[in-house]
């Protein structure tokens, strides 16, 4: 039996699969590391079940734009955890569990302000906290976190959340598991409904895009276990492509793609 199917149950964001998860947990023990971390994730996902996705929610606090104001490759890792709101018409909330970054910085030749500043990449080399989105293939949004000092370009690209349920926009038969749909910085912003319209938004509350921090919960877990978060080289590349600066959460499904040890 893998580890994988009984987080995939856990994630199926109906009420009877957490009871399903927890008897599976008890016929197939996992290592106590492993059963700590699916225990942690399981509660996560329970806090953003029992708030419907496109319902009020309980307010968060906003992570500070001061906090985005260092090297990508230092926030990157930190913000794997953090959960993204998106604020919707008539007051609705949409909120996700960031599982998975990647950072970009002004030395890096995949990055889009290497070469310098231009109309499509301005945002990158404003102020920290800042939305940058961008388009690309003909069909995708992308959204990144300004960081740094300004005048540098530097930005973490969101790739992939972790949502309670699929947003009632999205066709169904388009998504092959209910936790894939924002696995992908493209299906991340079709799920949260994000383009171009975001692109150099302020990431603060009462904005339609803003930063929470981790969980209490979490935050302890990810420190005790420091193998629960892991580095690798980014996705999709011709430059630069051996540089390790993508984090995401271990075992967790909603990442946009998982090693093999880890499915």
């Amino acid at each position: 039996m893998k580890i994988i199917l009984a987080i995939d149950i856990a994630i199926a964001a109906k009420p009877w699969c957490l009871l399903i998860f927890r008897v599976s947990i008890n016929v197939f023990p996992l290592p106590p590391v492993l059963s700590d971390q699916h225990s942690v994730l399981s509660n996560q996902h329970s806090v953003l079940s029992n708030q419907h996705p496109v319902l009020p929610v309980q307010p968060l606090k906003a992570i500070a734009p001061s906090w985005f104001a260092r090297p990508a490759e230092m926030v990157a890792p930190e913000l794997v955890g953090c959960r993204l709101v998106r604020q919707l018409a008539q007051g609705k909330t949409l909120q996700g569990l960031i599982v998975e970054t990647e950072a970009y910085g002004p030395t890096d030749p995949a990055c889009h302000g290497f070469r310098g500043k231009t109309a499509r990449n301005a945002v990158m080399f404003g102020p920290a906290g800042v939305s940058y989105v961008y388009f690309i293939y003909g069909r995708y949004y992308c959204l990144n976190v300004v960081c740094d000092r300004p005048g540098i370009a530097s930005a973490v690209l969101i790739r992939a959340l972790w949502l309670p349920c699929v947003p009632q926009w999205i066709n169904r038969g388009r998504v092959r598991h209910d936790h894939q749909v924002a696995a992908g910085p493209g299906r991340l912003c079709r799920a949260l409904e994000i383009d171009r319209s975001l692109d150099g938004l302020p990431f603060s509350a009462g904005n339609d895009l803003w930063i929470a921090p981790r969980s209490a919960d979490l935050a302890q877990q990810l420190q005790r276990y420091p193998g629960w978060l892991q580095q690798t080289t980014r996705i999709g590349l011709t430059k630069a492509k051996d540089w390790p600066w993508r984090w995401y959460l271990a075992h967790c499904p909603a990442v946009s793609r998982l090693p093999k040890r880890d499915r």
